[in-house]
């Protein structure tokens, strides 16, 4: 892939990061959009009708007054403006289920993956960009319509039925490029090219919650029987099915321990007696009756032994599954295959320094999680590839500094800071959108490593990480040695 100079802009700003993921209520209602728009420094300027004017306007919709034409009050140019906006991503919104898939975050997205510093004057943004999740390209169309003539997107994507969209759009545009490949090669396939900014939207794609026939979704199972398949890739890979058949205990077992949530503690020689009773009885009613060979049947086993042993369920044979997936007692155990099947755990692990590898020095990386897991992952990735203050730098012994910092004990020539934490959907879009519910918006701006490489060597945990004597909770109390309770 021809190479591509940066383009010139002026030095990124130090990166400010947003907190979303504990939004503080206040009194007079929620603001899921603190720290993002300009409108909230007008409501002085407004009177009670255009404030209510301005609460119907989406929360995640930035507005900048750069550029904006001379005249009129700021109040009616800020409502002219987000009105535009409102308008966009409506009709962003609108492309989107026409193509059968609702991007959550989508405006968010777009204001973090475009700093203002960048713009050309027309408004536009060059360079290079890389959406690793095209899906129904959602997140491709609205970075096309904002970048010039010169500006190129490049979009990753393993499902065949991506690929018919993605082609489509090639062929419209020529600005874009359509990679059928695993989104954790996007070093290898971007190598020799200078990346501006790279967009990753973790998990299913709601066309592939909606194509039954994947095994996906698990509403409405009492109507419909389903295939047990679960791959991302439907012509790769072995189906849920097949998987199981030929499974073991023991294997089934630390699937359940790692994906469904079961683990309690960090120690990975835990044997977690859930995951280890639900791999039994699973196995067990597979060696009894055959392979799982539809959803149906594996989420009723499962949902009878999670009820019965809730103490919900008396007779498992007045088992029904529920309307609503999400509700089903089975998902987790439904989505930790899911999660093993397609190796979404690695891939999210590998492709976030791969992302980094290719960006340029301020390019920033973009990662939509609708798992706690997933969220956990890149916030854990952040803290490793941070740098400290220079005075702590300083300050810390070498041992000391790689235990605290762990970029120092390594050959990472580049940094990362954390731009944006946990951003959430603005209530709006949960309302318009029901699955955008529990998505959460991460921003990585990569920067140059300023950090010298240590050899010292960190001390284990177990010498990093000491309990303390237990507290004497008896200590003060009166001596009563002749209390006599009876």
């Amino acid at each position: 892939m021809e190479a591509r100079a940066a383009a010139p802009a002026p030095a990124p700003a130090p990166a400010e990061e947003v907190d979303g993921s504990e939004p503080v209520e206040e009194e007079g209602g929620d603001d899921e959009s603190e720290g993002f728009s300009i409108l909230e420094g007008l409501s002085a300027l407004e009177d009670e009708e255009a404030q209510e004017e301005r609460d119907a306007v989406d929360d995640d919709l930035g507005v900048e007054l750069t550029g904006w034409p001379e005249g009129g009050s700021v109040v009616d140019r800020v409502r002219s403006e987000a009105e535009k906006i409102r308008l966009e991503h409506s009709e962003a919104l609108q492309q989107g289920r026409r193509k059968g898939h609702e991007t959550v975050l989508l405006h968010a997205s777009m204001q973090f993956l475009f700093p203002s510093y960048l713009r050309n004057p027309d408004g536009r943004f060059n360079g290079t960009y890389v959406d690793l999740t095209f899906g129904r390209g959602g997140h491709s169309r609205e970075i096309l319509r904002r970048l010039s003539p010169h500006g190129r997107l490049v979009a990753f994507d393993v499902d065949h039925t991506a690929q018919v969209h993605g082609l489509a759009l090639a062929a419209q545009d020529p600005r874009f490029t359509f990679v059928m490949r695993p989104f954790a090669e996007v070093a290898e396939v971007m190598r020799g090219t200078v990346v501006h900014g790279v967009m990753l939207d973790i998990g299913v794609s709601n066309p592939q919650l909606d194509d039954y026939s994947r095994g996906f979704s698990m509403n409405h199972l009492g109507r419909r029987t389903l295939p047990f398949d679960l791959r991302m890739n439907p012509r790769g890979g072995v189906s849920a099915s097949e998987w199981l058949a030929g499974v073991t205990v023991e294997e089934l077992a630390w699937v359940f321990r790692e994906y469904a949530g079961t683990r309690v503690n960090d120690n990975p020689d835990d044997g977690n007696l859930v995951a280890e009773r639900m791999a039994q009885a699973i196995i067990d009613e597979q060696e009894a009756n055959g392979p799982y060979k539809t959803i149906n049947r594996f989420a009723e086993v499962v949902g009878k032994l999670i009820l019965v042993a809730r103490g919900d369920l008396k007779d498992t044979e007045g088992f029904e599954h529920t309307a609503r997936g999400k509700e089903h007692p089975a998902k987790m155990w439904v989505a930790a295959i899911r999660t093993f099947l397609n190796d979404e755990a690695m891939q999210l692990e590998a492709v976030l320094p791969a992302a980094m590898e290719s960006l340029a020095v301020g390019g920033r990386c973009l990662i939509a999680v609708f798992k706690p897991g997933e969220a956990e992952a890149v916030r854990q990735f952040a803290l490793a590839h941070a740098e400290p203050p220079p005075s702590e730098a300083a300050r810390l012994t070498g041992r000391r500094l790689r235990e605290l910092y762990p970029l120092a004990g390594t050959s990472a020539d580049f940094s990362c800071q954390l731009v944006v934490r946990g951003l959430r959907p603005s209530g709006q879009e949960v309302t318009v959108n029901n699955r955008a519910r529990s998505g959460a918006l991460w921003v990585l701006e990569k920067a140059a490593r300023t950090l010298p490489r240590v050899k010292a060597r960190p001390r284990p945990a177990k010498s990093r990480f000491k309990m303390p004597p237990r507290p004497l909770l008896g200590d003060g109390l009166p001596d009563r040695p002749d209390l006599q309770l009876f």
